[in-house]
This record gives C-alpha cells, structure tokens and sequence, in this order.
C-alpha cells in the first residue's frame, strides 16, 4: 500500500458516499454506514446521530484496517436550518483533494454559507476542525483526527 494509492481511494471513497448524497445503511444499534470499495480497497463510514453526531470512517486493504478517522460535531445553532447546512457541507466535502483527503478543503463558499477547514499532520496521524458559518454566525462546527494503523 502506497500513500498516493490511499489518498487517491480516500477522495474516491469520500466523493461517493456522504458528499454525493447515498443513502446509508441503518444497523441493528440504530447507527448508520456508509461503504465504498474498489478493488482491494474497502471504506467504511459508520456513524450516530444528527443534529450532534459522533462516527469512525475506516479503510481496509485486502481485509485489513490501513487507516482510520474519528470524528464528531454537529450544529452549534439549534434554531438554524439544519437540512440547508448539511446540504452546504455535502457541496464542501465534495472538493476533498489529495493532499489533505481528510474532510473538504480550506475554504468553500456559497451565498452566506463559508466552510472553514484547518487540518495538521498528514495520511500518518493527522487532526483538524471544520466550521460552517451562515451570515458570518458559526452555526455548525466537527472535530476530527485519525491516521495509519501500525502493528
């Protein structure tokens, strides 16, 4: 497994799950996953909640866990729309790149939606928080972080 074989997998896995609007799959726990494969590379997004949410992505190669990434947030302003907010955030997770493929990209606006993205580290071990912001107020913030799995 290669940096730039997971990275291209991650942009791919990301751009065609959650961002592009597919729907998931309900578990038996009441949590959702969301899965992508191609090849020998596997993806996984397993997540619970809505207005705050909590989840894992992972990514396996040949059936075994390369890499992972936890995360939770969700919105900060209860009284905002959050069906309009998540649908922004699918159009920002929609510009993932091959250099950080963790979330979306540094910035992405649209109208009075801005997507904030700052991330450290890279594939290896990496953390980052993104922020949306309608009409310059924060109405939604996540925390993230993850990185390759070492024996």
């Amino acid at each position: 497994m290669k940096y730039v074989e997971l990275a291209e997998f991650l942009v791919l896995a990301k751009t065609n799950t959650y961002a592009k609007g597919t729907k998931e799959k309900r578990l038996s726990d009441g949590s959702k996953e969301l899965v992508y494969a191609d090849g020998e590379w596997e993806y996984k997004d397993t997540y619970s909640g809505e207005e705050y949410f909590l989840g894992k992505e992972i990514v396996l190669f040949n059936g075994k866990i390369v890499w992972t990434m936890d995360y939770s947030g969700g919105m900060l302003a209860k009284e905002f729309d959050r069906k309009k907010t998540y649908a922004f955030l699918r159009k920002a997770l929609l510009c993932v790149n091959l250099e950080k493929p963790f979330r979306g990209p540094e910035s992405y606006s649209e109208n009075e939606f801005e997507y904030k993205n700052r991330v450290e580290g890279g594939l290896d071990r990496f953390s980052g928080e993104e922020l949306i912001c309608f009409a310059k107020k924060n109405v939604y913030s996540l925390k993230y972080g993850g990185g390759l799995i070492k024996q």
